[in-house]
């Protein structure tokens, strides 16, 4: 006599559902962890940006400086 088939019950598909359930919740989390990523290095870009324009202003500054030293 060949092995018995075993019946897909409620058990079986309550099992099904639980797995796509974590897989939606991991997916979530997944595109939440994204987004603050994302928010995160548009941040730092900025403040990388207005570090850049501060040394730019600075280095500006000291060539103007250092020229009026030489003319005196």
């Amino acid at each position: 006599m060949p092995p018995k088939k075993k019946a897909i019950g409620k058990k079986a598909k309550k099992e099904e559902d639980s797995g796509n359930d974590e897989e939606a919740m991991l997916l979530k989390e997944q595109i939440k962890r994204a987004a603050r990523y994302a928010a995160q290095t548009k941040k730092e870009d900025a403040a990388f940006n207005e570090f850049q324009q501060q040394r730019e202003m600075l280095n500006y500054f000291w060539i103007v400086e250092k020229k009026k030293l030489e003319v005196r």
